[in-house]
């Protein structure tokens, strides 16, 4: 844990929905004294608790992905990991992978071509063929 970088002064925020129950993604934003903006998206560290090759994660690898239905959802790992040891519950230390940069502020209307709407997924779904032109 001493490897860690600490980043529990900052105020951040989940981007989860209300009422999730496995809190997993959440940003922060502050602006610095340059007038630059430091911007931070941390990921619940599930790594922390399963380790790669062990038979949880050979589980998940399986499962891919939690898949909602209306009424339930099968998750890729196990609720104690998802919605309580990983979730970043409020105002509770956890872990995160975290990616932190700095940027200017520039505003303007533009245009864009994406790579993963979802329309195009569908017609034409996105190969690392693709991703390599």
């Amino acid at each position: 844990m001493s490897k860690r970088l600490d980043l529990r002064h900052l105020d951040v925020c989940s981007v989860d929905p209300i009422g999730c129950k496995d809190i997993d993604d959440a940003l922060h934003c502050i602006t610095l004294p340059n007038g630059n903006y430091e911007v931070g998206v941390h990921i619940a560290d599930v790594g922390h608790f399963v380790k790669a090759g062990a038979e949880i994660d050979r589980e998940a690898a399986r499962r891919c992905t939690t898949v909602y239905m209306v009424d339930r959802r099968t998750d890729m790992l196990p609720g104690l990991l998802t919605t309580h040891l990983c979730s970043l519950i409020s105002d509770v230390d956890r872990m995160a992978f975290s990616v932190i940069w700095e940027s200017t502020v520039k505003h303007s209307k533009s245009k864009i071509k994406s790579l993963l709407s979802p329309a195009s997924r569908v017609e034409q779904p996105l190969t690392t063929t693709k991703l390599k032109k």
